[in-house]
């Protein structure tokens, strides 16, 4: 192959390589490992989560971190009824749980943390770490 030839190929190369570049494509490699430019979020901490009314109104636990729209389920294990409020609009109270019954809540897929408190007793507080 002549020089010639053999430089206006390289051009040509290099000329795509510029434009694929200045595109913005990228070349698959076949490597999924690097995720970093997903578009898709996605998160470690579960989907579901359970909190408990214990026995004088207490929670067995104050804080849990969950997943965007995560069901986080209220169980009462007291003698009187409760009823959680987050004050949000996103995220529904959860009516009146009498003794041995439960109510779910979904969590909102924005990320964030969100306060509660036991409408039947305001010093029950706890809170929901959505991330």
């Amino acid at each position: 192959m002549n020089s010639k030839k053999f430089l206006s190929k390289c051009m040509l190369f290099v000329v795509a390589a510029a434009l694929l570049l200045a595109s913005g494509c990228e070349l698959d490699n076949g490597n999924d490992a690097d995720a970093s430019n997903s578009d898709v979020t996605t998160s470690n901490n579960p989907t579901s989560a359970t909190i408990t009314f214990m026995a004088g109104g207490a929670l067995d636990k104050t804080t849990v971190t969950v997943a965007p729209r995560a069901n986080v389920t209220f169980v009462n294990n007291d003698s009187g009824s409760h009823i959680v409020d987050f004050g949000e609009p996103s995220i529904p109270d959860t009516g009146e749980i009498n003794p041995g019954a439960s109510a779910t809540v979904q969590m909102p897929s924005l990320t964030g943390t969100y306060g509660y408190n036991d409408l039947n007793s305001t010093s029950t507080v706890g809170k929901i770490i959505v991330q």
